[in-house]
């Protein structure tokens, strides 16, 4: 890939995107729902695919507490809700009459200490500030929950992808962001891949007593 306009992240083998300011890292991801239309084309199907997946996460039933991170039109909170539990997405531009999604921003997330069973995103090349956000979800999740990852291959991996307009961090291969999620007081119970909506692995990150 081109690295012209990242910066290297040495310590995880990252690369995060050169932005001016934090605002203006905010402003760029939110006006991505108005200018991405297979976003909303593909909702339909994307809540059937995660679904079938979400079914058979380590500890999932009826009545879970799910937190959904850029959540964008809701897909994910669908597919949650679908299985019985109680989901909520947010999202720095949730869109207009969106029921499932509420403005925020996951690196500073508007709910108390170990509320939810269950964190969910995968929007992760998203993320400005990886340990803020990390950060966060450690501290509304439950002792014992679990952050449910899915991650798109990177760079150098096998049906890899390089980086489009709209992410953040990036990475070549990605066994990279998972050891980085790993040392930020997670450990992981379980990797999937998956092929829809684009080919990536599917982590499931438990929540550790301790930060490391």
């Amino acid at each position: 890939m081109d690295k012209q306009g990242w910066t290297s992240l040495a310590k995880d083998s990252l690369l995060r995107k050169k932005y001016g300011s934090y605002d203006e890292y905010l402003q760029h991801q939110a006006s991505k729902l108005g200018k991405i239309d297979w976003l909303k084309k593909y909702h339909g199907e994307f809540r059937t695919a995660l679904k079938e997946r979400a079914a058979d996460l380590v500890g999932m039933r009826p009545g879970a507490t799910v937190l959904c991170l850029g959540a964008r039109t809701g897909a994910e909170c669908e597919a949650f809700t679908d299985l019985g539990a109680l989901a909520i997405g947010i999202d720095l531009n949730p869109g207009e009459a969106n029921k499932h999604v509420v403005t925020g921003d996951f690196h500073h997330l508007q709910y108390a200490d170990a509320v939810f069973d269950f964190a969910y995103t995968n929007a992760l090349d998203h993320a400005m500030e990886l340990g803020r956000m990390l950060g966060e979800v450690r501290r509304v999740l439950k002792p014992g929950g679990v952050f449910n990852a899915e991650i798109v291959l990177g760079s150098s991996d096998e049906g890899g992808r390089d980086p489009g307009a709209y992410e953040s961090l990036w990475w070549e291969r990605v066994d990279s962001i998972i050891e980085a999620v790993s040392r930020s007081g997670f450990w992981v119970a379980r990797k999937r891949p998956f092929e829809f909506p684009w080919n990536g692995v599917s982590v499931e990150f438990v929540r550790s007593s301790s930060a490391s």
